[in-house]
């Protein structure tokens, strides 16, 4: 290959396909950010509404596949429609992979994130545009606009879900959910160019990774040069850089979270501190 030439991938991939192999092509770097404050650009808030006090205080952690709840004693139908699916990823349905989309969704509405035009929606296949042909990509779930602009996107770890049966899918739930949000940045520009709208040069893209219960959280700016260089399946120039926000577990099953009130309460500050990247008030 000459000096200065562009490598060019061959393979068409799928989302869902995609691996360290893609990330390392397109020259993309997750960084690691172990400080709330830098990463989510402001201090944990320590004041709740009260429904979410109410999440918050309820200890999930000796239930028993529901047996030691009282559910006389919840009121709010969103703390017990939160329990039940925080039940649900951890005892009644682990197996089940709807369960965890039901509970990131829930979440979502009582954290308000679907406010004003915005929608949250479950297993919206995107078209991805790559080495100059047409695959696709399917986030779990995506929060867009009523013009379908997509705003934030959540990708599960399959391999949480299949791992009781030890027969491991190998996916790669960061890689698929960093080709799901250049998806997304190539569907937003065409939905702009249908309203004669201008195109977008970049856009910050929140997206999530679940395991069970806990969340991995990741401010993801996408670019038109890194959306180009992916549809025309050339290697970028730039680096592209990547923000993580990992919660510290050191204990117990990830999947598991928030059976634990110390981290539902960090994960719930980190969900809360997300919207603002999502929502405009």
């Amino acid at each position: 290959m000459r000096s200065g030439a562009k490598r060019k991938i061959t393979t068409v991939t799928p989302g869902s396909d995609w691996s360290s192999k893609e990330l390392d092509f397109f020259k993309i770097h997750i960084k690691l950010e172990r400080n709330f404050e830098q990463f989510f650009n402001q201090e944990p808030t320590t004041i709740f509404p009260k429904d979410i006090e109410e999440i918050i205080e309820l200890d999930l952690s000796n239930a028993d596949i529901l047996e030691r709840i009282d559910w006389n004693t919840i009121g709010s139908k969103q703390l017990s429609r939160f329990a039940k699916h925080v039940l649900a990823v951890t005892k009644t349905h682990k197996s089940v992979e709807s369960a965890v989309d039901d509970l990131a969704k829930t979440i979502f509405e009582i954290l308000d994130y679907d406010a004003k035009d915005l929608s949250i929606h479950t297993r919206e296949e995107l078209q991805l545009d790559m080495c100059n042909a047409r695959t696709y990509a399917k986030p779990d779930i995506c929060i867009e606009t009523s013009r379908l602009t997509i705003k934030l996107l959540v990708q599960e770890d399959k391999n949480y879900i299949v791992s009781t049966s030890k027969t491991l899918m190998n996916t790669n739930p960061e890689a698929q959910v960093i080709a799901e949000a250049i998806a997304a940045f190539q569907e937003n520009n065409k939905i702009n160019v249908k309203f004669d709208l201008p195109i977008n040069n970049e856009q910050l893209i929140p997206c999530i990774t679940m395991i069970g219960t806990y969340p991995t959280f990741y401010l993801f700016n996408v670019t038109k040069k890194l959306a180009d260089a992916v549809k025309n399946g050339e290697e970028p120039t730039d680096i592209t850089y990547i923000k993580r926000y990992k919660i510290d577990m050191q204990s117990m099953p990830l999947g598991d979270a928030m059976l634990i009130n110390r981290h539902k309460y960090t994960i719930i500050q980190c969900y809360m501190a997300l919207r603002k990247f999502v929502v405009s008030d």
